[in-house]
Parts: C-alpha cells; sequence; structure tokens
C-alpha cells in the first residue's frame, strides 16, 4: 500500500499505575508470565502453550480487549483506513465495491471510536508515557494488519476471520478469561472482543450457500 509513504503515527503506550490500578499488567505482551494463580489455572485445563503471534497482532489484542479507544492507533486499525483511501482512489475500483469497502472499513471503526474511560487532564502529557513510533516502514512489515485491511475490504468475511488480528483477539480472549483475577475485568474483555467479531458476521451479504 502506497498511503503510508512519508508518515510517522506515534501510539502511546500508557505505563503509569497511578490510577490505582497497578495490580492490572500493562498493555504487553499478551502471553507474558501470570501470576501463579494463573498459571495454575491453565494447567488444571490442560491448555497447550500459547502459539506467539507478530507483536502488531500482540499489541493490537491485548490493547483492544483491555481499553478499545487506546487501539485505534494500532497497525491493523491504521492499514484499514490506508487501505481504505487507496481503494476510493483507486479509478479502476468499480463503485459498487468501493461502497461495499466504506461500509465495512466505517463497521471495524466504530469498534474504536469509543472514549476512553479513564479522566483526562488539560495538563496532560506523554511524559508519563511511553511513546511507541510506528513509522511506514513498521506499517509496510506489518503483513498480518495488511493482509487483514486487504481481505476485508476487498474480499469476504469468510476470508477475513481467518487472519491473525482476528485469530489473535480470540485467543488473548482466551487467554484473559482464565487469567483475569478479577470476574468485572473477564466481562468487560469479553464485551470488547464480541463487538469486534460481530463486525464479520454482520456483513450485508448473505454467505454463499453450499450446492
Amino acid at each position: 500500500m502506497n498511503a503510508h509513504e512519508g508518515e510517522s503515527i506515534e501510539l502511546v503506550e500508557n505505563t503509569d499505575h497511578s490510577d490505582g490500578r497497578a495490580d492490572e499488567p500493562g498493555l504487553a505482551a499478551p502471553h507474558e508470565d501470570s501470576p501463579g494463580e494463573s498459571r495454575s489455572l491453565a494447567e488444571l485445563l490442560g491448555e497447550p502453550e500459547p502459539i506467539p503471534l507478530p507483536q502488531d497482532v500482540q499489541w493490537f489484542a491485548t490493547a483492544l480487549l483491555r481499553e478499545p479507544s487506546r487501539a485505534a492507533q494500532t497497525a491493523p486499525v491504521i492499514a484499514m483506513v490506508a487501505e481504505l483511501l487507496d481503494i476510493l482512489r483507486d479509478e479502476h475500483t468499480p463503485d459498487q465495491q468501493a461502497h461495499r469497502a466504506l461500509r465495512r472499513a466505517v463497521r471495524w471503526l466504530r469498534v474504536f471510536a469509543t472514549e476512553s474511560s479513564r479522566p483526562t487532564t488539560r495538563n496532560s502529557s506523554t511524559t508519563d508515557h511511553h511513546v511507541l513510533a510506528i513509522s511506514a516502514k513498521d506499517l509496510a512489515d506489518a503483513a498480518a494488519s495488511r493482509q487483514l485491511a486487504t481481505t476485508w475490504l476487498r474480499g469476504t468475511p469468510q476470508a477475513a476471520i481467518r487472519t491473525e488480528p482476528v485469530i489473535g483477539v480470540v485467543a488473548q480472549l482466551h487467554y484473559d478469561l482464565q487469567c483475569s483475577s478479577k470476574g468485572q475485568e473477564a466481562q468487560s474483555r469479553l464485551r470488547h472482543a464480541v463487538r469486534l467479531l460481530e463486525v464479520f458476521v454482520a456483513d450485508e451479504e448473505a454467505a454463499p450457500q453450499p450446492r
């Protein structure tokens, strides 16, 4: 995709736990070590070792389930906007296909248009945050994110659900449901995951029927 050229986009990762949620892990790789109780639960359930996911998928899945508004600046979301821009600018793309891509993109982006639940202040700055810069090269290297964007906007929902960002959300949810220390946190993450997955099952086109 050529829409990224010359761009530099910054993601802000909050590592400040002064809001009283120090017991909650930050937005780190989703399969890092958890408290002993969580590992014991996974062992009791006989769960296999999680399959490592690409870094951009890990960050996206973890951010989405814990605070969707922060996932807005992750590679899968940015790649979706860039792919939509390419489609709208492409004069060879039929109007009907472009309109379908726009409808699908809007449904996807609504998931991340939620307001943050954390209070903000006028004097807030990035001095207490870890800055993660995503350049055009980083996005070009995010193959899984680009595959999802292309498949969802140009292909079919049936193919899109087999891409790594979607599978990563389900895998991260599976992990979080076992490891969340509070039932309210687990329920919140389940709700965020369902909102995203509903995007793929609410397509305006009927799924092809077997003959």
